[in-house]
């Protein structure tokens, strides 16, 4: 298995202001765990996942949790249920695994070398870990906790949903098979769809834009089910290009620029 480049704490990062955005499609909603004081032996960043999830339950705002975080490491050979900082620097293995009850929200890997068979038992064990997180959660918000406020949701009808599916489907097939579309492009053809899909209605939904969103989730899910391609039209174990040249800009003292398909880094040493 490869090793994952990105960081661990942009994941969780992402993990916490991103889960809240997508529930239940209400108003986006972003937590900041902040870590005043830290001994030190144990990386804060399970206890701020698993705490902001706490806060979401004790809060007003309505969303789908509670959620557990569980970091799961292996040293010789061995798991271990989130290990201490001095742990995870002779751990061959640093899973974050978030979840509900019954189903996984986020799992991240780095691990220089795992087989499959020892992933899928790491995973099966970082379940039930974490869903030990979710009943003092549910307790705390009992006792403490604010009634959730009431939204109003805005509903399509399936006579309508089934217009907008019959207007955008095809449409939005196309932009997912057509191999000349990039990144930028196919939102703008995405945005151009939702475009003329409103005008073919003839009337304005506030809705309209999550409506083929929901479409566009869907082409994309059954392409990577059914053909086991990305959004971009490659195999499921395909990176994107890539592309590195060091010294690109020979004026300063150092530099490097690193692409990896539309994502593109420079970096500068200078004195």
């Amino acid at each position: 298995m490869p090793r994952y480049i990105l960081s661990m704490k942009d994941q969780l990062h992402n993990f916490l202001t991103s889960y809240t955005t997508y529930a239940k499609q209400l108003p986006p909603v972003q937590v900041m765990a902040s870590v005043p004081s830290s001994g030190g032996k144990q990386d804060p960043d399970i206890l701020a996942a698993n705490a902001s999830s706490a806060a979401l339950m004790l809060s007003d705002i309505p969303w789908g949790g509670p959620i557990g975080v569980i970091r799961i490491g292996r040293i010789s050979g061995q798991f271990v249920v989130n290990p201490s900082m001095e742990e995870l620097s002779i751990s061959d293995l640093n899973l974050v695994y978030a979840c509900t009850r019954d189903k996984p929200l986020m799992i991240d890997v780095q691990a220089p070398e795992i087989s499959e068979k020892d992933l899928e038992a790491a995973l099966r064990l970082a379940h039930p870990e974490a869903v030990k997180y979710l009943d003092p959660q549910i307790r705390l918000a009992a006792k403490a906790g604010k009634q959730k406020k009431e939204y109003k949701l805005s509903m399509v009808s399936e006579k309508t949903f089934e217009k907008i599916q019959n207007l955008a489907n095809e449409p939005i097939e196309a932009v997912f098979t057509d191999p000349t579309y990039g990144k930028f492009e196919r939102g703008e053809a995405l945005e151009k769809i939702t475009q003329d899909v409103k005008r073919a209605l003839k009337e304005g939904l506030k809705i309209l834009p999550k409506t083929v969103d929901t479409l566009r989730k869907q082409v994309v899910r059954r392409r990577i089910i059914s053909e086991g391609l990305r959004v971009d039209g490659r195999c499921l174990d395909k990176v994107r290009p890539l592309y590195c040249e060091a010294g690109n800009l020979p004026v300063l003292h150092g530099s490097a620029i690193f692409s990896r398909g539309d994502t593109q880094v420079s970096v500068f040493i200078f004195h």
